[in-house]
């Protein structure tokens, strides 16, 4: 009450300087112990916000590339079994060739000589050449050639001769020589041993 009846007692002048004062004084507490802490903190958190945002957007991109890795290992897995499907196991490979000796036969082609050369290890596949010689017309020739084109299983007919034109009853006969080549899936244990010899 004394402080009070003191600034009472002062001009006019000297009271509105002594409050302005005061309350220059206080904003200053205000600013430096309140509004200042506060905006430090705002400053703080907005910082940390933008941080998290960049993070989210990072992990959201990777989620996404996650997704198309997905779909593609899906479409990689599908072409595989598809593929892994038309290249036969091992006990496969007798009635393979059987079917190709029995197309010869449905062409009307004649079989002079059939013979499964070494199979080639080629990673985790082998090739699994066989080398023919037969005698037939060039159109039974075309139709035997087409059914082994067209077999489900992945055969391929190359290194192709023809020779030794002669005419019976009409008919042109050719002997042909070629290879037919198909393609056996290796199993892991094969992989494996096939790898070991060629780092040998």
């Amino acid at each position: 009450m004394a402080i009070l009846d003191k600034i009472e007692e002062l001009p006019g002048k000297q009271r509105l300087a002594l409050v302005a004062v005061l309350i220059i004084a206080m904003m200053g507490g205000f600013y430096q112990f309140v509004y200042k802490k506060k905006v430090a903190a705002i400053e703080y958190h907005q910082a940390e916000l933008a941080q998290l945002n960049s993070k989210l957007q990072d992990l959201r991109a990777i989620q996404k590339k996650l997704e198309e890795f997905k779909d593609m290992i899906e479409e990689l897995e599908a072409q595989l079994e598809e593929a892994q499907q038309q290249l036969p196991r091992k006990r496969e490979i007798p009635t393979l060739l059987k079917d190709i000796s029995q197309f010869g036969k449905e062409a009307g082609m004649e079989f002079l000589s059939f013979r499964p050369a070494k199979e080639a290890p080629k990673g985790f596949y082998a090739d699994v050449p066989v080398k023919l010689v037969i005698n037939g017309p060039f159109h039974n020739l075309a139709r035997f050639v087409d059914d082994i084109v067209h077999y489900p299983r992945i055969i391929k007919v190359d290194t192709m001769s023809l020779g030794s034109p002669k005419e019976v009853d009409g008919v042109v006969m050719l002997k042909t020589t070629l290879t037919a080549t198909t393609y056996r899936y290796l199993e892991d244990s094969e992989q494996k041993s096939a790898t070991g010899k060629k780092k040998k």
